[in-house]
């Protein structure tokens, strides 16, 4: 992640934001896992937009396994805490889920069912 300045926050506090991630990963033959772990201090997900007080915390799990060459499922959990210490009408906890179904036909054909 990276960032610049901005004149949100106006004092010389608006140079604190900062934000830590970890990405975990295991691969074989027939797939892939991540865990995505991301801590932010007066920012969201950019460090563009500055906001005084806030932390947010997002987590996931996603990866894909592969059945056969013709069939494999992708999916995805989810985890964001927004949590606004000077305005906490926005503060919010969002879950997702998604699971998502692949048959590919041939090379150029394929069904994906994505639910979430």
């Amino acid at each position: 992640n990276y960032g610049f300045d901005s004149k949100a926050v106006d004092s010389d506090a608006r140079l604190d934001a900062w934000q830590g991630g970890l990405v975990l990963s295991h691969s074989n033959d027939s797939g892939v896992n991540k865990v995505i772990l991301r801590y932010s201090d007066n920012s969201d997900n950019s460090v563009y937009n500055k906001t005084d007080d806030l932390t947010t915390v997002y987590a996931s799990f996603e990866g894909s396994h592969k059945f056969t060459q013709q069939a494999q499922i992708e999916y995805l959990l989810a985890f964001h805490d927004y949590d606004n210490g000077k305005d906490n009408t926005d503060n919010r906890k969002n879950y997702g889920a998604i699971v998502r179904p692949m048959y590919f036909w041939n090379d150029v054909h394929s069904t994906w069912l994505e639910a979430g």
